[in-house]
């Protein structure tokens, strides 16, 4: 598929870092168009940083909606793109995407789909609120979540406001409670998911 991407700045890139393993290091980017069809790219020997925007679009290969979004099972919700009105779209890893990982990711995300599913009916204050999921040709690409302004990690990096921590490690602690209760682990708390 040989589209004309419209990326104007790095910020419309979905994954970009520089990673390095075995093999060496690499740089490794994607992007999700407007259309939900997905692109990975690496560049071998190579940061990130050094890269212009000519050679991240370059270096993009378009992946087969078949690879990475999963088949979208019976009675999930479904969101329209006109009802996104300012949520956050939770998209595939793409970073170190490698055809190998493909039934990988769709089970994340289907796994996540049923989790949201489950905290839909029992919802917690402190946990992010899920819309339902988009779908393209029956399969899922992204899942429509609540924006928020913040996550803890850009928040901690502000300090020219007070923080109340207690009140903050309160909050977190009941919402895992309520995961727990739900027979449900989040699996990556950290602070850019908060």
């Amino acid at each position: 598929m040989d589209l004309p991407l419209h990326i104007n700045s790095f910020q419309d890139l979905n994954s970009r870092c520089t990673t390095t393993d075995e093999n060496g290091q690499k740089a490794t980017f994607s992007f999700i168009d407007q259309d939900d069809n997905a692109y990975y790219g690496e560049v071998p020997d190579s940061e990130f940083a050094a890269l212009s925007l000519d050679d991240v679009k370059r270096h993009l290969k378009y992946i087969p909606d078949e690879v990475i979004y999963p088949k979208a099972p019976p009675g999930i919700t479904v969101v329209s793109k006109s009802e996104l009105g300012g949520k956050y779209i939770k998209r595939p890893k793409l970073s170190g995407f490698n055809s190998d990982l493909a039934p990988k990711l769709h089970q994340l995300l289907l796994d996540e789909a049923e989790m949201f599913k489950i905290l839909s009916r029992n919802p917690h204050g402190n946990i992010i609120r899920y819309h339902g999921c988009f779908v393209k040709n029956g399969r899922i690409t992204g899942l429509a979540l609540d924006r928020y302004p913040t996550n803890l990690e850009i928040r901690m990096a502000d300090q020219s406001r007070p923080f109340n921590k207690d009140l903050c490690m309160r909050r977190v602690k009941s919402a895992t409670d309520h995961l727990h209760v739900l027979h449900v682990a989040h699996n990556d708390l950290n602070p850019s998911n908060i």
